[in-house]
């Protein structure tokens, strides 16, 4: 039964769905329309997710990883540099055709915390889940009201998940809790 818990937990709260989630959130609560804020946050969420996913899904097929969540380190470097580039991409487009406040730091955010997380991953296999739910708890929290914190006990949760299925150890985790939340506070305070 744990097991089961762990792997729906580890999917849903998958990093790139966590981001989708929380542009949709800052894009439908921060947006001057409701129209505007589905098209921000569905323009954006498959730009920095879509794409990235179809790159992976096109790495599996290729076998050039083994699976969709990039499990081998070494696998992961390109994966990544597609994810960021987008995420770039997005940012810039962001500030460009002027979007919300709140979307572009949440953007910078997760530029900057990947960012770190792939600078660190090649060497040692931080917990890229665990940055992403702890940052998501922030951003929700800064961008939208202090009752988004209600979603904190998906921190320990994820983490948890990672852990049960042998993806990460207790460490790994506890790093990108540390890393996602420090970055993902520090960019919104600064931004």
């Amino acid at each position: 039964m744990s097991q089961r818990a762990a792997r729906i937990l580890s999917i849903t709260f998958q990093p790139m769905l966590t981001g989708t989630y929380v542009l949709l959130a800052i894009a439908l609560t921060s947006a001057a329309t409701w129209t505007a804020g589905v098209a921000w946050g569905v323009g954006l969420a498959a730009l920095t997710a879509g794409i990235p996913s179809l790159d992976i899904l096109r790495r599996v097929r290729g076998r050039t990883v083994d699976d969709f969540s990039v499990f081998i380190r070494r696998q992961r470097l390109r994966p990544l540099l597609v994810a960021l580039s987008c995420t770039g991409l997005a940012f810039v487009l962001s500030l460009v055709l002027e979007a919300p406040h709140q979307l572009q730091a949440s953007l910078l955010a997760a530029l900057v915390t990947g960012a770190a997380l792939a600078s660190v991953t090649g060497a040692w296999k931080i917990s890229f889940h665990a940055a992403a739910i702890v940052g998501a708890v922030a951003i929700l929290a800064w961008g939208i009201g202090w009752e988004m914190l209600a979603l904190a006990p998906l921190v320990p949760a994820v983490a948890w998940s990672r852990v049960v299925l042998g993806r990460h150890t207790l460490a790994q985790v506890l790093a990108g809790v540390a890393v996602g939340s420090a970055l993902t506070i520090i960019v919104l305070l600064l931004y």
